[in-house]
């Protein structure tokens, strides 16, 4: 059985805590981003651990939370590009013609002077 899901706080407590803990808002951050990394589907949980590595070393790297910020903001507009080029090269590409694979229901030959509904 899994544990509960954590709750995050209202904006006010987060505030709050912003300002009087930052150390504790920082655990409680960290806290939350692996309880939804636990919950996650198997097959995305390796790629989710990678990409908050990602995170964690671009905010290090960063001098200041305004840098940190922008760095954030620079990654997620670079992902989306990556999605758009993407789709772009795939409506790009020519759809193979793929006929129809059905049944031919054969419809019986009508003779010179039957009429319809006729028996």
């Amino acid at each position: 059985m899994t544990a509960p899901r954590k709750v995050l706080p209202d904006f006010d407590d987060l505030v709050e805590l912003a300002s009087t803990d930052p150390d504790r808002l920082e655990n409680l951050r960290r806290l939350l981003i692996e309880d939804l990394i636990d919950h996650a589907p198997d097959n995305q949980r390796q790629r989710l651990k990678g990409l908050q590595f990602t995170i964690d070393m671009e905010r290090r790297r960063a001098k200041n939370p305004v840098q940190c910020c922008v760095r954030m903001s620079q990654m997620m507009h670079d992902r989306v590009a990556d999605l758009r080029e993407s789709l772009l090269e795939l409506n790009a590409q020519p759809v193979p013609y793929r006929p129809e694979q059905g049944t031919v229901v054969p419809f019986p030959v009508r003779k010179a002077g039957d009429e319809k509904g006729s028996t």
